[in-house]
């Protein structure tokens, strides 16, 4: 799933890596106001800078980078006008500079296929950090002298290093796209940046106001911009006002799937639990608002986060692409609390490392009601399942979720308790509740989608998180699911039937094999087992590895249940009817030791 890299390539990555953007960095106050800064405009100082007369040639991203594709150079150094989508807070290198990324686009980003623009990273060292670039609002204009363009990961970076004697030295200037009207009458005020890496610049009088003027004509045809975001350490505005790289609202779990992978999110919910185990280790927190996550084909879940865990190698370290297994201990603590709708709606699983772990030790869900905003989360698919990762970007704070304080939330209860009494165990079952508003059991019937159904129609449906909470009672019960499989073990068809002794004397076969089922809650590892595997999946035991026939009918039936289709279609996702039972080997262990196993469910035959 990752690719291997020798120690000088990470240390390579590590420098000119790719980071994610974020609203935490945009500049909301400066230390001159534009009120000062229009009254200055006629001396030289730290924030203005005095232009001379000089003429530079300017070209385009896309000309830059294609000399770089044809080979005819392998780096250039060009001078370029950009529009600001986005920037990163300043973080510190594996050495002592720091460094900001940057989203940048220009005439020719979007032809290249590249609308959330192109990586500057500007490094600086830690004594100049006055003079690395602050952009105030997105979509305000950056004037690039002498950046380097090169190609990292088959796509076009720029490299700046502000500020440092090279033969090739970069400067920057930073311009206001939209101008106030108080301002406008300032001599020159539309030309004047508002920061500089250097006392002095130049201005073409002939050329730089048309490229000037165009920049801003290209930054307000690409829409949205002029929003100015918190410094690092402020408040962020709600995400909403933040469009392109930076958060995305999410009012829901149930809207993640909306998101590309590695997009940055905020979201409020509630702590159902935590995964902690101490010292140094990282901490996992399982939030709930009540909502479904789209799910998704098993098939189709091998998405390639490179580029995402690269820029968070913290989080790479600590989690790379698995699955979160819930455990059933931490799931217990939803016995002790009467609220039926917490065992309704996805849990999301987020993800802090070791290094970030200080920063959310405050968050305590046994104080009971725990809800709280996140901001600046990343997210992730690992191997189906949505998850969150704090990063170094990340922030939450506590959220008072009685209904005088906000009412969104007491509408997110009221919407799970809902759920809950109609016995909805996931919003994304086709068919589960029909047109008038009934649940399909009460009319004694199956989803009409499931291509399975039970000889108990009518006992309501639990979900998989209220089966895995209930094993704490350490009682032998039976339950009512719908569920998806996702897996299974063992990996070959032909190795689901085991030789056994029958009773009357000589040998047989029996089916035994494990299913991985999941629902919007969780997953649970299930045993197919002799004549109830029979019955699911269409055919009596027999030894596998001999019989074709009967392997091939094995392996279409689990095909049509997981939804995998032939080469020419597209796999769907199946939910299933099931009837399963627990029981316990270990009575003193009760969680380690619950076992589960599919009974009383049989293969719906097509008509």
């Amino acid at each position: 799933f990752f690719e291997r890299a020798s120690p000088s390539e990470q240390e390579s990555r590590r420098a000119e890596g790719t980071a994610t953007l974020g609203p935490g960095a945009w500049r909301s106050e400066r230390a001159i106001s534009e009120g000062s800064f229009a009254m200055a405009a006629s001396t030289s100082g730290a924030t203005t800078t005095k232009p001379y007369d000089t003429k530079y040639k300017y070209t385009t991203i896309k000309e830059a980078y294609d000399k770089i594709r044809s080979g005819e150079v392998s780096v250039d150094y060009v001078n370029l006008y950009c529009v600001v989508l986005d920037c990163s807070t300043v973080r510190t290198t594996s050495g002592t500079d720091r460094i900001r990324n940057i989203k940048v686009a220009d005439s020719t980003t979007a032809e290249m296929g590249y609308d959330e623009g192109v990586e500057l990273l500007c490094f600086c060292h830690p004594d100049q950090l006055e003079k690395m670039p602050q952009p105030d609002k997105e979509g305000d204009i950056v004037r690039l002298h002498r950046v380097k363009v090169n190609e990292y990961n088959g796509k076009p970076q720029l490299v700046g290093k502000v500020c440092q004697p090279f033969k090739y030295p970069f400067h920057y200037l930073l311009y206001h796209r939209d101008l106030r009207p108080e301002l406008e009458a300032a001599p020159n005020w539309e030309f004047k940046p508002y920061q500089s890496s250097s006392n002095n610049h130049s201005w073409d009088e002939e050329r730089d106001p048309d490229r000037l003027r165009a920049a801003r004509a290209l930054s307000r045809s690409l829409g949205g911009g002029g929003h100015a975001v918190a410094p690092a350490g402020g408040t962020p505005p709600p995400p909403s006002v933040v469009k392109g790289e930076g958060d995305e609202e999410v009012l829901t779990i149930g809207s993640l799937h909306e998101l590309a992978k590695g997009r940055k999110f905020g979201l409020t919910c509630r702590v159902l639990y935590v995964l902690d185990s101490g010292a140094k280790d990282n901490i996992t927190f399982a939030v709930w608002d009540g909502t479904d996550v789209k799910d998704h084909v098993v098939s189709h879940r091998e998405p390639n986060d490179e580029d995402l865990w690269d820029s968070f190698p913290e989080c790479k370290k600590a989690f790379q692409d698995d699955r979160v297994e819930a455990e059933s201990k931490a799931l217990a603590c939803l016995m002790e609390q009467d609220r039926p709708e917490l065992y309704y709606g996805t849990a999301l699983y987020v993800r802090v490392p070791h290094q970030h772990r200080e920063k959310v030790l405050a968050i305590n869900p046994a104080a009971g009601d725990t809800w709280v905003r996140f901001e600046g989360l990343r997210v992730v698919w690992c191997l189906g399942q949505a998850q969150a990762l704090y990063t170094g970007e990340s922030s939450w704070r506590a959220v008072d979720p009685t209904p005088c304080a906000d009412g969104k939330i007491a509408q997110m209860v009221e919407a799970a308790r809902r759920r809950a009494a109609l016995n909805v165990v996931s919003t994304r079952i086709p068919g589960l509740v029909a047109e008038d508003g009934r649940h399909v059991r009460l009319s004694g019937s199956h989803p009409p989608a499931s291509p399975t159904s039970t000889k108990h129609p009518g006992v309501p449906y639990r979900t998989l998180r209220q089966v895995r909470a209930m094993e704490g009672l350490g009682k032998v019960d039976k339950h009512h699911v719908c569920a998806r499989i996702i897996g299974f073990q063992p990996d070959e068809h032909n190795q689901f039937c085991k030789p056994m002794k029958l009773k009357g004397g000589g040998r047989g076969h029996v089916f035994r094999l494990t299913i991985r089922i999941e629902d919007s809650t969780g997953d649970l590892d299930v045993e197919l087992f002799g004549k109830d595997a029979e019955r699911v999946l269409g055919q009596e035991a027999c030894d596998l590895t001999r019989d074709q026939d009967a392997l091939d009918r094995v392996s279409e039936r689990l095909n049509h249940l997981m939804g995998f289709k032939e080469e020419d279609g597209e796999d769907v996702s199946v939910w299933l009817e099931l009837c399963i039972y627990n029981w316990h080997s270990d009575k003193a262990r009760p969680y380690e030791g619950c076992k589960y196993r599919v009974f009383d469910t049989f293969f719906l035959k097509k008509e």
